[in-house]
């Protein structure tokens, strides 16, 4: 089912007005009106008023609802989670975010909502659109046809204009976003979803015997893009007990450690080592990270 129509079944609801169709005619919340004068129109995801004008997506929707066209896509996701009743027990769900499960569960699904109702990216027209972010594909190696495998897509944001999806082994836990710009850069290079919990994810496939572990995404993108299956990433150089704990649940003994050509990796895999039986990639030595390797040096650094 499409997400869009997904959402706007989700405002109908709400509002209780919910019938098994695919149009509906309803009185504009938006102005004083008398007669049922907006049409919402599930198969193609959208609004109009006949009456005041109003239109658009349900995004455009929980803006007008909420009084504010300043909101931003992903603001007004978080507002659309808000007002909408969860497990149908008519419940305030921010009410009961004092634990960490529902907590994580509600900001798992703005999440989710942000990321997959963006547009599918035509990454072959991105230098026209976005130059600075074009360049900065180009000098990570990014190619078109791996952005379009890992499902990149362009957000718009003038800030993080990249988004990149992350999965742990195979479970959709949440996306980072990436600046191109440098002044930003200096404080926040990426940008993370609310909610999200570095300690208790590994961005990857690791359910096996022996897998490789980076330390950042572009490193484990690199590797996945030379054919690497079992690679995955730990956002950081220093594992955590809940990331060592998922790893040996899922019968990881043997580890490729290619954490970052630096002290900092150095440090990671001594850690790694009390858990696992650990070797160290072999880098070049003018090469710092994973990143920035090339198919041949990496095939060698693992060992084949």
């Amino acid at each position: 089912m499409d997400k869009n129509r997904i959402n706007f079944l989700k405002l109908l609801s709400h509002f209780n007005i919910l019938e098994n169709k695919e149009k509906y005619k309803i009185i504009c919340p938006f102005h004083n009106d008398v007669n049922a004068s907006m049409q919402i129109d599930l198969s193609n995801s959208n609004f109009y008023c006949f009456a005041c004008g109003e239109g658009g997506d349900y995004i455009e929707f929980v803006k007008l609802a909420n009084k504010d066209k300043n909101l931003n896509d992903l603001q007004a996701v978080q507002k659309l989670h808000d007002m909408i009743k969860y497990d149908n027990k008519e419940i305030n769900f921010k009410k009961y975010l004092h634990t960490n499960e529902l907590d994580y569960s509600y900001y798992l699904d703005i999440a989710k909502d942000y990321y997959f109702n963006l547009s599918t990216t035509n990454w072959n027209n991105i230098k026209n659109i976005d130059p600075k972010l074009s360049n900065y594909l180009e000098s990570r190696k990014l190619s078109n046809a791996l952005l379009i495998k890992i499902k990149a897509k362009y957000t718009y944001d003038k800030s993080y204009p990249i988004i990149f999806p992350l999965y742990d082994n195979n479970e959709f836990v949440g996306y980072v976003k990436r600046t191109t710009n440098k002044e930003i850069e200096l404080t926040r290079k990426y940008m993370y979803n609310k909610g999200f919990k570095r300690r208790d994810t590994i961005v990857g496939k690791y359910d096996n015997g022996t897998i490789v572990v980076t330390e950042g995404y572009i490193d484990y993108v690199r590797a996945r893009s030379y054919g690497e299956k079992y690679i995955c990433a730990m956002l950081g150089w220093a594992t955590t007990d809940n990331q060592i704990s998922k790893l040996k649940n899922v019968g990881v003994e043997n580890i490729i450690s290619a954490l970052d050509n630096d002290v900092y990796g150095i440090r990671g895999t001594k850690l790694l080592s009390k858990h696992f039986n650990v070797k160290r990639f072999k880098f070049p030595s003018d090469i710092k990270d994973i990143g920035e390797i090339n198919k041949k040096d990496y095939k060698k650094g693992v060992g084949f």
